[in-house]
C-alpha cells in the first residue's frame, strides 16, 4: 500500500513477553492526534474461559491453551511456551478477524502481539495486507526478559522462549526498538517522528 505521510492505520508491535510492547503503545497513544485502539493477544486471552486455560490450567487446556515446560538442549536452561489446541486456534483466528472488522469500520489499531508461531504471523500478514501497517519489533536481552517475567510471576523460561516471537512475522520490520537501551517514551517519540517520512 502507498504510504501518505499520515499516521498508519495499524501499528503492529510484536516481540517477547515483557519486552515493552504495551508500554510503547500506551506512550504512543499519548503522542498521537488520532485515536488508536489497543488490542492484541492479552485481550484475546482475557476472554478465554478458565476451563480452556484462560488464566490458569483448566481441564480443557489441551483443546484451548496450556503452558508447556521443557529444558533447552543448547543451553540447559528452562523454557515455558504457550501451546494451543483446535479450540484455542479457532478463538485466536476469530479474534484476528474481528480486528479487520474494526479496521473496515474506520478504527485505527495498535496491535500488541506475541506471535506464538509462524502460522499466526502469516495469517496476520495476509489479513492486514489491504491496510497501511507499520510493523515494529520490541526486544530486550534474554536475561532482562527473564528478570522482568519472573517479577510478573510468569513461569521460568517464558521470557527466553518468547524471544522467538520476533522471527514469526514473514515481513520486514519498519522499526526495531530495544527497551534495555531506550525507555518507552523515547521509543514512542521515535515511532511517531518516523511518520513524517512515510510516503
Amino acid at each position: 500500500m502507498e504510504r501518505t505521510g499520515t499516521p498508519p492505520q495499524v501499528i503492529f508491535v510484536n516481540g517477547a513477553s515483557s519486552a515493552g510492547k504495551t508500554s510503547l503503545i500506551r506512550a504512543a497513544q499519548q503522542l498521537t492526534e488520532v485515536p488508536y485502539l489497543h488490542v492484541g493477544l492479552d485481550h484475546c486471552f482475557a476472554a478465554v474461559p478458565q476451563p480452556w486455560g484462560g488464566g490458569g490450567q483448566g481441564p480443557y487446556q489441551a483443546e484451548g491453551f496450556a503452558y508447556r515446560e521443557s529444558v533447552n538442549r543448547a543451553d540447559g536452561l528452562p523454557r515455558t511456551e504457550i501451546g494451543y489446541g483446535p479450540a484455542g486456534a479457532a478463538m485466536m483466528a476469530a479474534y484476528r478477524r474481528s480486528l479487520v472488522t474494526l479496521l473496515d469500520n474506520g478504527c485505527r489499531l495498535a496491535i500488541d502481539e506475541l506471535l506464538l508461531d509462524a502460522a499466526i504471523g502469516a495469517d496476520y500478514a495476509l489479513l492486514l495486507q489491504p491496510f497501511d501497517v507499520q510493523y515494529i519489533l520490541m526486544s530486550a536481552g534474554a536475561d532482562c526478559l527473564e528478570t522482568r517475567c519472573v517479577a510478573r510471576g510468569y513461569k521460568p523460561g517464558f521470557g527466553r522462549w518468547s524471544m522467538s516471537a520476533g522471527d514469526n512475522l514473514p515481513l520486514p520490520y519498519d522499526q526495531r526498538f530495544d527497551s534495555e537501551r531506550q525507555d518507552s517514551s523515547g521509543c514512542a517519540a521515535a515511532l511517531v517522528a518516523s511518520w513524517a517520512n512515510r510516503r
